[in-house]
């Protein structure tokens, strides 16, 4: 990471990230959005005017790839938290993810096994309450 800057790529935002998740991490002093991928074109503009992101990137594989992404914000649909925190473990990343992480208990375990295989790296999973 940069200095004292925490640098996210968010994948994925829906109604809860943008209302609750994103506004608090926002706040956090030194994080910076960097690259947002979310459901469509339009989706991704406009979080990225609404939160500042600096880039709207192609797709998820983008914004995990990112040399400039420190941490992945994974807020997607949970048929697809596998892929994406699979992808940012492997690409040296840290993750923080809406639950659950993953459709299966085995999907869980492969998970768990390639995060401990990267000690150096922070990974937590954020448990969504009601509004």
């Amino acid at each position: 990471m940069a200095d004292d800057v925490v640098r996210i790529g968010i994948v994925g935002a829906g109604r809860y990230s943008r209302n609750r998740v994103l506004p608090e991490l926002r706040k956090v002093p030194g994080v910076e959005f960097v690259s947002v991928a979310n459901s469509s074109t339009e989706s991704s503009e406009a979080l990225a005017r609404d939160f500042g992101v600096g880039r709207v990137a192609a797709g998820w594989q983008d914004v995990v790839s990112a040399t400039d992404v420190d941490v992945v914000f994974n807020g997607t649909q949970a048929p697809v938290h596998r892929d994406v925190l699979m992808a940012a473990l492997e690409a040296n990343k840290h993750v923080l993810t809406m639950n659950p992480v993953a459709a299966t208990s085995q999907e869980a375990k492969e998970l768990v096994d390639a995060a401990d295989a990267r000690p150096n790296l922070k990974v937590r999973d954020f448990h969504a309450f009601p509004a």
